[in-house]
């Protein structure tokens, strides 16, 4: 008997066809779910626009089929329920991709990056590529490895790559990589590398007191991300020569540690002699509790740029700080007033009353601290006030609060004397921080006015949100607002250490008591079932 053969030709226009709408279907999924890559999103939507079109060449009455033909609307029906499963699979995957909920347990975030991280992975417009070489199975590959992983949760703009410079030393002599532990970061023509010291902070074995090794590779990595992806460095130079504390000083009162955060926020940072003259190229200038005073001609820069250059400038004002002809250039040109007083805090009168907490006034420089109750930490303080200027509007972000006060006779606090006196003293609260900016069209001139340096030294710098201060007010000064963010933090590792007493506790639970625990819940469900 002659075994009935099937006819597939009139099938393969059909087949094109899905095939065609499944190709159209995934260019559209893919262009939403990557925008960055068009370039694929596009080649799928021609290719199934392709097939298509070749669908109806070979059977040109396929479309009055498809609408005629019984045997078609079953196909065309199997057909649709098929790419729905598959279009509502997809689509929740990206809901739960893209809205998806995590929260980090651990006491340093191991497993969360910074909002400053994810407003710049947000940003990206470039493609850049990770390379780090690392040997697998050490422990510093897998901290590399996890963070990679969370940066690419917020873009697909990066790729990245893990080589063991054991295994492939092709590569490493390939890329000029000499050093175990070095991440490369490229993005067209820039290249920057991260060495493992920057990465890994390794304890001083000379240290008097014990140091745990800290990770900072968030830092590192974004810093360097900024570094190949942007166009320009903005400029920023601190005032030096009255006095004020160096940026090359390591010492508890000096200033190196918030160049090195403003360096990783890709700023250039440098310092400049007012007798030299302000670079052409510099956008901020920073004057921190200048302790001499000001030659004319140094002042004449100083106004130069800020009123005919527009220039930005940040100053910080302790109570020690004497200079009488900056501070009157300072009320001329932007109407504040640095107070001669030291503000008390009667709450810690008897440990440090000199020591405030600000309260944060919404601004676009603290909004995110704000938000985040990050708060910040001020010593030896003076109030600072202000007077209403046509050109210039004025905003405290940083006040004392209602409880601390300020001591107008100094000779009083030198002697102990700080309860508050009605006579001479000043209830708060007492602005600590302004920011100015001008009235009307935007001209790009802005200035902050602290009434603390302390909190930007070494000594304070790592306490609560210091460093997020010093580095926001930058950054605003800069006109770089979506920047501002609560950036990476140092992460600790701290070793946990077991008396004998602690030991012996683990070793009774998980040896003697979840042992007999699961044989007394077994023996119990053998009996119950026995008696039934």
């Amino acid at each position: 008997m002659a075994q009935r053969r099937i006819d597939t030709s009139s099938q393969v226009p059909f087949i094109l066809f899905l095939a065609g709408l499944i190709g159209l279907l995934s260019g559209f999924v893919s262009f939403q779910m990557y925008p960055s890559k068009t370039t694929v999103a596009y080649s799928v939507l021609g290719t199934g626009g392709g097939l298509l079109l070749l669908a109806f060449i070979i059977s040109p009455t396929l479309l009055k089929d498809l609408f005629t033909s019984r045997k078609s609307w079953l196909w065309v029906n199997d057909a649709l329920l098929v790419i729905a499963f598959i279009g509502i699979g997809v689509l929740l995957t990206h809901i739960a991709f893209r809205r998806n909920y995590r929260y980090d347990f651990t006491r340093d975030q191991l497993f969360s990056i910074s909002d400053s991280t994810i407003k710049l992975l947000g940003k990206l417009d470039k493609d850049v590529k990770i390379t780090a070489f690392f040997p697998v199975g050490a422990v510093e590959t897998g901290m590399m490895d996890d963070l990679i992983k969370e940066y690419r949760r917020h873009t697909d703009r990066l790729q990245f790559s893990m080589v063991d410079p054991r295994r492939d030393p092709l590569t490493c002599r390939a890329m000029g990589v000499n050093n175990m532990g070095t991440v490369v970061v490229q993005c067209q023509s820039s290249r920057k590398d991260i060495f493992q010291n920057e990465i890994f902070i390794m304890p001083n074995p000379y240290a008097r007191q014990a140091e745990t090794p800290k990770f900072q590779g968030e830092q590192a990595l974004t810093s360097a991300i900024m570094n190949v992806t942007a166009g320009t460095r903005r400029k920023v130079q601190f005032v030096k020569g009255h006095e004020e504390p160096g940026l090359s000083s390591f010492n508890p009162q000096g200033f190196a540690g918030i160049q090195k955060y403003l360096e990783k926020e890709n700023f250039v940072v440098s310092e400049v002699n007012l007798a030299d003259g302000i670079g052409t190229d510099t956008q901020i200038v920073g004057i921190i509790s200048p302790k001499k005073s000001f030659h004319p001609s140094e002042i004449q820069a100083l106004k130069d740029f800020c009123v005919n250059r527009k220039g930005q400038l940040l100053v910080t004002m302790d109570p020690e700080s004497k200079s009488p002809e900056f501070e009157a250039f300072l009320t001329e040109t932007y109407g504040v007033l640095f107070n001669s007083e030291i503000i008390i805090n009667p709450a810690r009168a008897s440990n440090s009353p000199v020591v405030i907490i600000p309260t944060y006034q919404f601004h676009p420089i603290v909004k995110d601290q704000l938000e985040k109750n990050s708060g910040c930490v001020m010593q030896m303080c003076r109030g600072i006030t202000f007077e209403a200027k046509d050109a210039w509007k004025a905003t405290p972000f940083l006040t004392s609060g209602d409880g601390p006060f300020g001591k107008r006779k100094m000779d009083e606090v030198m002697s102990g004397k700080i309860d508050f006196n009605p006579q001479t003293d000043v209830r708060g609260p007492l602005n600590l921080g302004v920011a100015f900016e001008p009235k009307g069209p935007a001209s790009g001139s802005r200035a902050v006015f602290f009434g603390d340096s302390d909190f930007a030294s070494n000594n304070m710098l790592q306490y609560q949100g210091n460093a997020d201060l010093m580095v926001n007010t930058v950054n605003w000064l800069a006109g770089q607002d979506d920047k501002i963010a609560i950036h990476a933090k140092t992460v600790e590792f701290s070793p946990v250490v077991l008396d004998k007493e602690a030991a012996n506790r683990i070793l009774i639970l998980s040896v003697v008591v979840s042992p007999l625990l699961v044989i007394m819940i077994g023996a119990g469900v053998w009996w119950s079932r026995r008696r039934v």
